[in-house]
């Protein structure tokens, strides 16, 4: 048996590394080693990202690293039950089982699934490339890659906000980055602005702490933030705020732009967005004024069918003000001098990128990231071909993709399903094969690879816990039984050699040098261009014209809506389906008494008038439906949302709970679909906008655990 503790392979000391207990930013902490254990673990204030940052989730590392529950060993199972094996044993089992089914059926017969990217995707998408495979599940339709894919074709890559220049104004749209630390940020970052004086401009449908402090706060309708930018745009435009050095010598298209906005009324605006035009035209005055301002977006504009274009009006609002690529407005960082992470493996097969589904949503398609809906088709009806096996590594797709019940249908239909994780989670159980990940305290890695801010940095291994292996690991292994292309490498500290030779270290080099960063150059279009066919940037793309695509952003009402009064009849309230609270990442963290203490059962947002209504006081258990299902969480009255609004959490399952009521009761993605009409461009799926209904929950309604014993065990009384 392997030993149940977690055992350090290095002395006791302090160690400064990358934390990775979300899957975003890798904020800088210094881990403490004292009697061969974790003593404590501190934010790095020399980091230059997080500057000393430190969340509940990096601290809660240290009980996820010995967890009792946690996977050992690699597990097969036999029926209904589970016998541990050697990893020689399980990456034999599963390297044969998929050369089978490559000859039987091709590779794209294989599907690779992941979460967020946690520093290690370069090696999922490596192995599909070589494996040959289009079939990819992702988050990617619906969170972040929308923005980077079209800021790659307008702008040559994703223009994030440059805090180190001291932005005048920084207008957070579409982000709570007081709970959630998206991407390339850290809270910190924005709190130093703020106490340098920075205005803040915060469009969130919420009243969440971040917006209490905003200078103006837009209480924009879930779905409409397309509309609420164009409205802005109209407003700088029409009173001549714009950048006239920046639109007349580095833009074209503006005059077609001119008359799009001259098409659109404000009395529109209003009505869609229900943001008063005095309250827009405010901050939209402001934003152009303050020099420099920025724009700091997260996932919240991308989560409905206007994902693509909603993206493309706040990279107009960021181009109109010339606060493109200036210190201390929305930069394109140069990358750090590392290897591309897309460069170390081979490219996906010609002939096989054109078997990549859904090649009507083009942005997707290009880079071979199907909406989710054309997967689960192939698995459930074998068509366009059948998908027989899949690989999932730090994903738990049953409770984080849409339409939970379409994807337990589909996962329990493959032939073969690999799942790396922690713990056995809702997705695990329905595994043949289980295997033990490593957490970021077990592995050596580049750290925020593939990032846009400009940095990498080392991520190095202290620990180790039974058998576990990360990620990279496993698909080296995987990939060189399976005899891959491109997986040369004897371990994965040779690739990590290899990614850092423009640098000149080796990887233990690299530890004693600790991070990385780009040259830092400002208004580099000057010299460069744009990547676009006219080489600046373009108002009204012809890249998307000549894809059949609107060339400039527009408003689609989402298929569910106020708008309808067939379907405001029956569920009269709009929903937001991805609110993230600060203890968790997506689904991560339950089992953790740390997180759960501090947060231990989801809440629904109410507005106080909303629940007398319907007989609801603030702790209650309630039931939301849609037309997709039912789910129940906890009711948390708030006097600043719109009253016909209502925003429940994301990625809640119940480990302490048996059966399929541990994912089915509070999994937000029962009520979610993922079915057209969809982002016609990325396939984005509608998580924001839906309509709903909210009653009371019965207590039959509520399993035991939830309102008994468990419930005491989480709440500490």
């Amino acid at each position: 048996m392997s030993d149940p503790r977690a055992i350090p392979v290095v002395p006791d000391g302090s160690y400064r590394t990358a934390c990775r207990a979300c899957a975003h930013g890798s904020c800088g902490v210094i881990v403490h080693v004292r009697n061969g254990s974790v003593s404590s673990i501190e934010g790095d204030p020399e980091d230059p990202v997080s500057h000393g940052y430190i969340c509940a989730k990096a601290i809660a590392s240290a009980e996820m690293l010995r967890h009792p529950n946690r996977i050992r060993r690699p597990m097969i199972r036999d029926g209904g039950s589970w016998r541990e094996v050697s990893w020689e044993e399980a990456m034999d089992f599963i390297a044969s089982r998929l050369l089978e089914i490559r000859e039987k059926y091709g590779p794209e017969a294989i599907a690779v699934a992941t979460g967020t990217n946690r520093d290690f995707n370069h090696w999922l998408y490596g192995f599909a490339s070589a494996l040959g495979t289009p079939t990819v599940v992702n988050a990617a339709n619906e969170c972040y890659i929308p923005r980077v894919t079209l800021s790659r074709m307008l702008v040559g890559d994703l223009p994030v906000v440059d805090y180190e220049g001291n932005p005048g104004l920084v207008m957070v749209w579409g982000a709570n980055p007081m709970e959630s630390n998206p991407d390339e940020y850290v809270y910190s970052q924005l709190e130093g602005a703020l106490r340098r004086g920075a205005r803040l401009v915060v469009v969130d449908p919420r009243r969440t702490q971040l917006a209490a402090r905003a200078d103006i706060w837009l209480r924009v309708r879930p779905a409409t933030d397309v509309a609420l930018a164009l409205g802005m745009a109209k407003v700088i435009v029409e009173e001549g705020l714009y950048d006239r050095e920046f639109v007349e010598k580095y833009s074209c298209c503006f005059e077609e732009f001119r008359a799009h906005l001259s098409g659109i009324s404000h009395a529109w605006v209003e009505e869609v967005t229900r943001v008063a035009r005095s309250d827009y035209a405010r901050a939209a005055r402001e934003y152009a004024s303050v020099k420099p301002a920025a724009i700091h977006w997260g996932v919240g504009v991308e989560q409905n069918l206007n994902a693509v274009y909603a993206d493309y009006a706040l990279l107009d609002l960021v181009a109109l003000t010339g606060n493109l690529d200036v210190p201390g407005g929305n930069v394109v960082f140069d990358p750090p001098p590392v290897r591309p992470s897309d460069s170390l493996f081979p490219k996906l097969p010609a002939a096989q990128k054109e078997k990549t589904l859904g090649r009507e949503y083009r942005m997707a398609w290009e880079i071979t990231r199907p909406p989710l809906y054309l997967i689960w088709d192939a698995i459930l009806t074998g068509r366009p071909y059948p998908v027989k096996a899949m690989l999932v590594f730090a994903a738990n797709l049953l409770v984080t993709r849409p339409n939970s019940e379409k994807v337990r249908k589909a996962l329990s239909s493959l032939d073969l399903l690999v799942v790396v994780d922690f713990f056995m989670t809702p997705t695990a159980k329905l595994a043949h094969v289980l295997l033990p990940a490593a957490t970021w305290l077990e592995q050596d890695g580049i750290a925020d690879y593939r990032k846009h801010h400009g940095y990498v940095s080392a991520r190095r291994r202290l620990f180790r816990f039974g058998e576990a292996r990360s990620d990279a690991e496993i698909l080296l292994d995987l990939g060189r039984r399976m005899g891959l292309p491109g997986f040369k490498w004897a371990s994965v500290e040779e690739a990590l050699d290899e990614a850092l030779k423009p640098a000149g270290l080796t990887w233990k080099e690299f530890l004693r040098v600790g991070r990385l960063r780009g040259p830092v150059k400002y208004r580099k279009y000057v010299e460069r261009g744009f990547p676009t066919p006219s080489g600046k940037y373009e108002f009204s793309s012809r890249q998307l014209a000549e894809w059949g695509f609107p060339p400039m952003p527009f408003f689609r009402e989402p298929p569910e809506s106020p708008a309808n009064p067939e379907v405001a009849r029956e569920y009269p309230l709009i929903l937001i389906t991805g609110a993230r609270r600060l203890p968790y990442m997506a689904s991560e963290g339950r089992q953790l008494e740390k997180l759960r203490r501090l947060h231990p059962y989801p809440e629904v947002e109410i507005h106080p008038d909303t629940a007398a209504r319907i007989g609801v006081s603030d702790g209650d258990w309630v039931a939301i439906e849609t037309r997709r299902g039912r789910i129940f969480q906890k009711a948390r009255l708030n006097p600043w949302l719109d009253p016909q609004v209502v925003s429940a959490e994301y990625g809640w399952w119940y480990p302490e709970v048996e059966g399929d009521e541990s994912w089915r009761i509070s999994n937000v993605n029962i009520l979610t679909d993922d079915s057209p009409p969809l982002d016609p461009l990325m396939g984005a799926t509608n998580l924001r906008g839906l309509m709903c209904r909210v009653r009371r929950a019965e207590p039959w309604e509520i399993p035991r655990e939830l309102s008994g014993e468990g419930r005491a065990k989480y709440a500490g009384t």
